[in-house]
């Protein structure tokens, strides 16, 4: 006789009835799919038979994009805003099912009626781990947290019309915290990108003005890049956030320097959004010279020395400067000539024999000058 606590109950049967027992029960048989899922995953989590649950997860989206569908063609046929409610319901409800499941996945709560006895030790490392199937080791349960995790931050970022855009809202923050919290060094360069389009999407949504959309718009990004900027001014603060080790030096102060052009490039974005539909054009430009004047005074420092810190920071302050120049009227300020004057170009050397014909020429210019000045002399 075979033990009880081996023998498993087949529950395909019971699952036929219970679906025609749904069909009675439901008020639209296109909602069956989502209810099937529900109850199929209650009943495999008890059951301790979760090889299935990546699929299920996969399946929640489409079986309620079908529901949605079924709902809005009710009425007609359903038209293109219709289908991006269709789409933003189903990946909202979609992301709130795979966020309760890898909450249960990273607590333990999901392998809790697990039974070791149905498999054994060899069996589970013999296992390819994969995305599709979750096997009772830690590889594959590893896999399947990064899983879930993903298709809840995917979820939610493509919820464009949910609750007036909160769903991308929402995604955003947890993309952000995600990223701090599992180390993800390379993604943590564009976040400003999901945050900044984002709220693109949730002030469509929410109707602002366009000179609020420019003015927020360039406040996000200007303080996401000056963070980023004192992220990679400072070496400890991202050494110790991101957890490198010691034999990843070279890549640490490569991804430093990515990631200092990069938050120069989110503020200087940020000056020029919001100087679409702002009248203080002044004091944008003035602020933009002072941040890159700030960035090549950097590039002389021990600990931030770096030739693009000195190339970016002193060419953009030039150009902005310029800018600013341009903003004054010429006849009522001398502003735009003392700026014209200092940025005109001047003789460089590149090398010394360079060096000695400018200092002989300089020589001859000196002594033409004193020429000049003792004939002078005489005459009078």
């Amino acid at each position: 006789i075979i033990d009880d606590t081996l023998s498993q109950l087949p529950f395909t049967i019971p699952f036929i009835w219970l679906t025609i027992g749904l069909f009675g029960m439901l008020p639209d048989v296109a909602w069956l799919p989502t209810a099937m899922i529900v109850l199929i995953t209650i009943f495999a989590w008890v059951s301790g038979r979760l090889e299935s649950f990546p699929l299920l997860v996969i399946s929640m989206f489409a079986a309620l994009a079908i529901g949605f569908h079924n709902d809005f063609s009710d009425s007609g046929a359903v038209n293109d805003g219709e289908l991006w409610d269709v789409i933003s319901l189903s990946a909202f409800y979609g992301a709130v099912y795979s966020l309760i499941v890898n909450q249960m996945a990273r607590t333990g709560l999901l392998y809790r009626f697990i039974n070791e006895s149905l498999t054994s030790e060899e069996d589970n490392l013999e296992t390819t781990a994969n995305y599709l199937v979750l096997y009772n080791n830690e590889e594959s349960k590893g896999l399947f947290l990064d899983f879930s995790k993903w298709a809840t931050i995917t979820g939610f970022l493509f919820s464009f019309t949910v609750v007036s855009g909160i769903g991308p809202v929402i995604g955003a923050l947890y993309l952000t915290y995600c990223t701090i919290y599992d180390k993800y060094r390379y993604l943590f360069t564009a976040i400003p990108v999901v945050h900044i389009l984002t709220f693109v999407n949730f002030s469509i949504q929410n109707d602002f003005s366009e000179s609020t959309f420019y003015q927020l718009a360039g406040i996000i990004l200007i303080i996401e890049g000056l963070l980023l900027t004192l992220y990679s001014s400072k070496a400890e603060y991202g050494w110790k956030m991101f957890g490198w080790a010691e034999d990843e030096e070279d890549e640490f102060y490569t991804w430093l320097d990515n990631l200092g052009i990069v938050s120069m490039g989110y503020v200087v974005a940020g000056f020029g959004l919001a100087m679409q539909k702002i009248d203080a054009d002044e004091l944008a430009w003035g602020l933009m010279a002072i941040y890159l004047a700030g960035i090549g005074l950097q590039g002389f420092r021990e600990n931030t020395e770096a030739p693009w810190r000195r190339g970016f920071g002193t060419f953009g302050t030039i150009i902005s400067l310029f800018g600013l120049s341009m903003e004054f009227d010429a006849d009522e300020s001398i502003f735009r000539y003392i700026t014209l004057y200092e940025i005109q170009p001047q003789p460089v050397a590149t090398t010394s024999v360079e060096v000695e014909e400018i200092e002989e020429e300089q020589a001859e210019l000196d002594i033409d000058k004193e020429l000049d000045a003792i004939d002078l002399d005489s005459s009078e």
